[in-house]
């Protein structure tokens, strides 16, 4: 298995890999620090016909303004900047096929919230919560639009 893993030290912006070179890319909590018109045309360039591309990242919903006021921000000094719809444009001119959906509108905050006091949810408890937020969400017109997290997926 060892000689199946190559570890390279590069950014986004710049992949120093080859063309078609991979089947998958996940980029979990990272695609908001990047410059996404860089980024994503990077991440289409290596990965082979039919490759595809996910992650999920916080998205800047109406209440992050006044949740990061409230609470500050989750790492002190990180070039941070959640997605929007600006900064998610080039997945869809990157990716012959591309999707954003949105989630968390209504657990996201009241959870960091919980960890900035020391109470860390567990994986399994928050992925429940999500589920039930999701259904919620999906029955009121325009909450999904509101969630404050984002998963991004591109086919090329």
């Amino acid at each position: 298995m060892l000689d199946r893993l190559r570890c390279v030290v590069g950014i986004a912006e710049e992949i120093p890999l080859a063309d078609n070179t991979f089947d998958a890319i996940y980029s979990g909590g990272c695609v908001h620090h990047m410059t996404t018109e860089l980024a994503m045309p990077e991440m289409a360039r290596v990965l082979k016909p039919g490759g595809r591309f996910s992650c999920g990242d916080p998205w800047r919903a109406p209440l992050y303004a006044i949740g990061t006021k409230i609470l500050g921000k989750r790492e002190v000094n990180v070039f941070c900047r959640p997605l929007t719809t600006a900064r998610v444009a080039p997945l869809f001119t990157s990716f012959g096929e591309a999707e954003k959906k949105q989630y968390g509108t209504l657990t996201r905050y009241p959870v960091l919230a919980l960890n900035k006091f020391g109470v860390n949810v567990p994986f399994g408890v928050m992925w429940q919560l999500y589920k039930i937020d999701d259904a919620i969400c999906s029955c009121i017109p325009g909450m999904r639009g509101m969630g404050s997290s984002v998963a991004l997926f591109g086919t090329k």
